[in-house]
Order: C-alpha cells, then sequence, then structure tokens
C-alpha cells in the first residue's frame, strides 16, 4: 500500500465516510441539485440512459455505496465496487446488499482484462498522486471492455489543491483529456463541464470514454 492508501485506510479516511453520510437517498440526490441544478439521478441519466441495463459495472473507491445505489435504482443489477476503508466495506455489506464488495484500491484491480463493460470513479481520480496517476487508468483501462466514466474536478492544467488543510491529498486536471492522449483507442462519447452553484470557482467534469 502506498502513501496515499495509508492515508485513506486510517483514521483521515474513516472520518471521510462519516462526511459523506446522507439521512437518506434524497437527500443524498438533492445535494447535487444544490450544487449544480440536477439531482445526481438526473445526472447520471445525462450519459447512461441508453445503456443496456445487464451490463456488468465497477465502481472504483465505492466509499458508502451512494452511487452504486442509484445505479441500482435506474435498473443496473450486475453492480461491483471496490473500496479500501474497512470501515466502509462493514457499512456497505449491511446497506447495500446486491453490490459484489472487494477491499482494495485501484492500483491492483483483482478482475481479469476485460472483466467489466463499464467502470467508473466519482471524486476519486483527484486523491491519486500524480505521479501514480497513469498506472491507476491503466487498471481502469484494462479492466473494462467498454467504457470508462468518470465525474472529476475539472482543472485545464494539474492543480495541487489544499484539501482540509492537507497538501498532497487532491489534485484536478483535464481527467478525459488524459485518458485519450494515454490510450488511442479511447473516443470520448460525451462529456459536461458543470459548474458549482455554490462557488463559481468550482467546476467538476462527467465525461463517458468508450474503447473504440
Amino acid at each position: 500500500m502506498d502513501n496515499q492508501g495509508k492515508i485513506w485506510y486510517g483514521k483521515f479516511g474513516t472520518d471521510q465516510m462519516y462526511r459523506n453520510l446522507h439521512k437518506d437517498f434524497e437527500s443524498w440526490n438533492n445535494y447535487y441539485k444544490e450544487r449544480f441544478g440536477k439531482t445526481k439521478l438526473e445526472l447520471n441519466n445525462l450519459f447512461l440512459k441508453k445503456i443496456n441495463r445487464k451490463i456488468r459495472i465497477l465502481e472504483i473507491g465505492c466509499n458508502v455505496g451512494y452511487q452504486l445505489n442509484c445505479l441500482n435504482k435506474m435498473g443496473f443489477k450486475n453492480l461491483y465496487g471496490i473500496e479500501l476503508q474497512s470501515l466502509c466495506i462493514k457499512n456497505l455489506k449491511k446497506k447495500f446488499k446486491f453490490i459484489n464488495l472487494v477491499q482494495g484500491d485501484g492500483n491492483n484491480i483483482p478482475f481479469k482484462k476485460n472483466f467489466f463493460d463499464l467502470v467508473f470513479t466519482s471524486n476519486v481520480l483527484i486523491h491519486i498522486h500524480p505521479s501514480n496517476i497513469s498506472h491507476f487508468m491503466s487498471e481502469m483501462y484494462r479492466v473494462t471492455s467498454k467504457w470508462i466514466w468518470c465525474f472529476e474536478y475539472y482543472s485545464k492544467k494539474y492543480e495541487n489543491v489544499n484539501y482540509r488543510n492537507h497538501k498532497n491529498l487532491l489534485w484536478k486536471t483535464d481527467f478525459s483529456k488524459k485518458f485519450i492522449s494515454t490510450f488511442t483507442d479511447l473516443k470520448i462519447q460525451k462529456e459536461i463541464l458543470f459548474k458549482s452553484l455554490i462557488s463559481n470557482k468550482e467546476i467538476d467534469s462527467m465525461f463517458l470514454l468508450k474503447k473504440k
């Protein structure tokens, strides 16, 4: 486990889990409406509405499972999640029994090549050190046969952002551009930049990439 992993595995990661807790699905769903003017369900449908519900999906860094639960409500049933934090795994097993869970991280995904139809992250790439991001992305690329889908902080250049009074825990960049420049057979199917309604300095990017 690298230094980043040790931080997220320990107390800092546990505290992050508690910060991410919502009362119920509706409060989590509407949190995104407050930030972007659309619920998370509406954001997801912008990208996944026409995709077959039988596909096999993996989320890397599924945390407390809200996004996988949202996909389940959308009709996707073949859902997998990888999460490093043991307390998250414990809570996920109790709350969302339909998720196939693995404790681990995206640096060494324990599935064979092309095992999944779609692999995704939601505010996870931003926490991967720039020296390791290419390897992390290569693991995502390896285990998907078709799609990579992400929702991450956006910047035209790599920026190290102070995160809860810590340096070297959060970076933002143009992650879709990095993917397609690294893997030449990836093509952008759709990308939307969402400006925060709370702070006009914050922009998030949701993008769907497909292997040619």
